[in-house]
């Protein structure tokens, strides 16, 4: 069992982004491209170079209903800004998924979530149970803003979990009250919980982050990025009606990038399609070569942890 309690660069990093959180994300995102932009261009490099079938996606994200309770100032898809049209995973798709997975030998990282809050859908507990018995060998995550999880639901979900990753919003570098509780009954069953992960952020809910795509309500997109992206190589979001897409910034259904649904075409037909070959090709080096993603400052956040030989087939 781990337990990290952290901010973006410590207290320093708290408070730049606070104070000046224009200039942080900036220098975070130009650190970031400089720090990956080797491993990320050697990854692409043996995904493209290896014969068919291809590397398996690192990740697999998976959206069962596209509602978040944030406010969070840079995020589109909080109960202020939301405009998507309200979309919930039937359990035919889901367990269709899971089969599809399961067919594909998956062994990589499923998230149980995208542009959302898990615990949104009342389902999440039962469903991740599924994903558990069906993909044994798999590392199941969920990203949580924590509001919604009480002592209870982390208690029922925990034990299907690999990693649980709770992004803690407060003006104050202090912990809400139902994540101290949740802490303090795990630091007490050390037993219990050896499988589990848990990483907190302290975060506050007017960050500056990424523009993500353009679609950050408090960050414009003007500037053409000159950056490779290693998202359509690792990664494949599935949205709660079965569209598929490269990452998590295609937010809205006019964004559809046409790679596929997942109740018409399988993973496996999706992820080695001409039409994920096309995107990979114009993101290889520079994502300014695709119009769609010209203007996004986002990147791949697992960089540092991808071996692509543990993804092969």
């Amino acid at each position: 069992m781990a337990i990290k309690i952290q901010s973006f660069g410590g207290r320093i990093g708290w408070t730049a982004r606070k104070v000046v959180p224009r200039l942080a994300s900036w220098a975070y995102t130009k650190a970031m491209f400089l720090l990956r932009r080797k491993a990320t261009m050697n990854y692409i490099d043996c995904f493209l170079n290896n014969d068919k079938p291809v590397l398996h996606p690192f990740l697999v994200s998976i959206e069962t209903i596209n509602r978040c309770n944030g406010t969070c100032a840079f995020c589109p898809c909080n109960i202020n800004d939301e405009k998507r049209p309200f979309k919930q995973m039937t359990e035919d798709l889901f367990h269709s998924i899971v089969e599809q997975l399961i067919s594909w030998n998956y062994k990589g990282r499923i998230v149980m979530n995208a542009n959302n809050e898990p615990f949104m859908d009342t389902r999440i507990i039962e469903w991740t149970h599924y994903v558990r018995e069906n993909l044994p060998a798999s590392n199941i995550y969920l990203v949580t803003n924590g509001t919604l999880m009480t002592l209870e639901k982390f208690r029922k979900i925990a034990p299907f979990l690999n990693e649980i990753n709770i992004n803690n919003y407060s003006d104050r570098m202090q912990l809400h009250e139902n994540i101290r509780e949740i802490i303090g009954y795990v630091k007490g069953k050390t037993d219990e919980f050896h499988h589990l992960t848990i990483d907190i952020q302290y975060r506050y809910v007017n960050e500056v982050l990424s523009n993500r795509n353009g679609y950050a309500p408090n960050k414009s997109a003007k500037v053409a990025i000159h950056e490779p992206c290693l998202e359509p190589f690792t990664h494949m979001v599935i949205l709660p009606d079965g569209v598929i897409a490269p990452c998590c910034f295609p937010l809205f259904a006019e964004t559809n990038l046409g790679l596929g649904n997942c109740g018409e075409n399988t993973l496996e037909e999706i992820w080695n399609s001409n039409e994920y070959y096309k995107i990979r090709e114009l993101l290889r080096k520079d994502r300014s070569k695709y119009s769609f993603c010209k203007y996004c400052d986002g990147f791949s956040k697992i960089i540092r942890t991808i071996t692509p030989h543990e993804h092969t087939p």
